[in-house]
């Protein structure tokens, strides 16, 4: 193997073995969230909220939308983590009481308005140790109102992605490079190259 060759190998062995030290909890989120999908044979629901609720007073500004109330709920409460409410997050119940799910990572804060009481109802509902680590996989820059931790673990989550890309290129090229007559190792690239055309040309219809 030529000089120049051996250092360039060195440094991309380098590059390819930190970027997986790196990364390491994201992957194996990443291993969590994909058994976790496997292995999921029921219909996701929410989860009752197991905590007593709470209650603030609120009376709500005269002739605003559901989507302006929950809006100015939002801003209200300041609750941290949370993002504000999407138009599918807001409805009404039987009752006609205004519904408001407020999202973080490890599962909402459902917010009633109870008009007739001038007060919110904030009950707060958890999910389980799996479907969060699910959302943490899955939390990416483009969501929206996002607080500082949310902010920096977004940065990480797709760092981490880019960083998995990489892992990838690189470990093609060590396997191609360094020993460039080892067959089992092209025969292996070619398969899988081979079984993703396939299967993305049959899925894409």
């Amino acid at each position: 193997m030529l000089p120049n060759l051996v250092c360039m190998n060195r440094l991309i062995k380098k590059i390819h073995v930190y970027l997986g030290l790196l990364n390491l909890s994201f992957v194996l989120i990443f291993g969590v969230t994909g058994t976790v999908a496997t292995l999921r044979y029921a219909p996701y629901r929410l989860p009752s909220p197991k905590q007593p609720p709470r209650y603030e007073p609120y009376e709500a500004p005269a002739r605003l939308s559901d989507q302006q109330v929950a809006d100015d709920i939002y801003r209200k409460l300041r609750i941290p983590l949370t993002s504000p409410a999407e138009d599918w997050a807001i409805r009404r119940d039987d009752q006609n009481d205004l519904l408001i799910d407020l999202y973080t990572i490890n599962g909402p804060y459902r917010v009633t308005l109870l008009e007739k009481e001038n007060r919110l109802r904030i009950e707060r509902v958890r999910e389980s140790i799996w479907l969060y680590i699910d959302n943490l996989h899955g939390h990416t820059l483009q969501e929206p109102g996002m607080d500082r931790p949310l902010r920096l673990w977004a940065y990480y989550n797709e760092f981490s992605i880019w960083s998995l890309m990489g892992m990838a290129l690189s470990g093609i090229y060590l396997g191609l490079t360094s020993r460039p007559n080892y067959q089992p190792a092209r025969y292996a690239l070619a398969s899988g190259i081979l079984v993703f055309l396939v299967l993305y040309i049959a899925i894409r219809r």
